[in-house]
């Protein structure tokens, strides 16, 4: 990564944000989109993100298609796939990415699945999957002791859905300590993203 000493604060989202800091932000948040965002994203501006911090769109085709719904054919029926742009939590998981490395730990990146009630998919997308935040109370397909759960494949989370008939997936990047578990926890939020919603029957 070329930006070595970015600092986290800036994308924490929590920090009051002077005239300095608003101006660093900008420039981080342009320095993702043009050297460190996914060839998949669409987004190349600053003024697409104004007033929001992602940006939602849905795809029937193409390279992000095939990637978000590689483990979900010949399982489920898909009815939507929407490729999630968010450069703010992109920037700060590629940061916490750096750290691991440098600190000689290991780091493994996964796509990995979290399943989520139709209703809570914005709050989720809004808040980086902290479950607190969902509509509905999250139970333990969701979380374990308020860290979030992730799957390896979308199958092992289908009896959260109690056989309902839309059902949806979060699909992130996550950074994991192992390529074999089947459920991975986290103690914070930088060490994933979300990078599509999958919606299927």
């Amino acid at each position: 990564m070329r930006n070595k000493d970015l600092p986290q604060k800036v994308f924490s989202g929590q920090c009051v944000k002077g005239e300095n800091t608003m101006a660093t932000e900008l420039r981080l948040l342009d320095d993702i989109l043009q050297n460190y965002a996914p060839d998949y994203w669409t987004s190349t501006s600053r003024c697409e993100f104004q007033g929001r911090r992602y940006i939602r769109r849905t795809v029937s085709q193409g390279e992000a298609y095939d990637m978000a719904v590689r483990h979900f054919r010949n399982q489920y029926s898909i009815l939507q796939v929407d490729v999630i742009e968010n450069p703010y939590q992109y920037g700060r998981f590629l940061i916490r990415k750096e750290h691991l490395r440098k600190q000689g730990r290991p780091v493994v990146e996964r796509q990995m699945y979290h399943p989520v009630l139709e209703k809570d998919v914005d709050q989720a997308l809004e808040y980086n999957c902290d479950t607190r935040y969902y509509n509905a109370d999250s139970n333990d397909m969701q979380c374990i002791n308020k860290r979030t759960r992730f799957y390896a494949m979308p199958q092992h989370c289908e009896s959260f859905f109690n056989n309902g008939f839309r059902k949806v997936f979060i699909v992130l990047s996550v950074l994991a300590e192992d390529e074999y578990s089947d459920a991975v926890v986290t103690d914070y939020d930088t060490h994933y993203y979300p990078m599509f919603v999958v919606i299927t029957t």
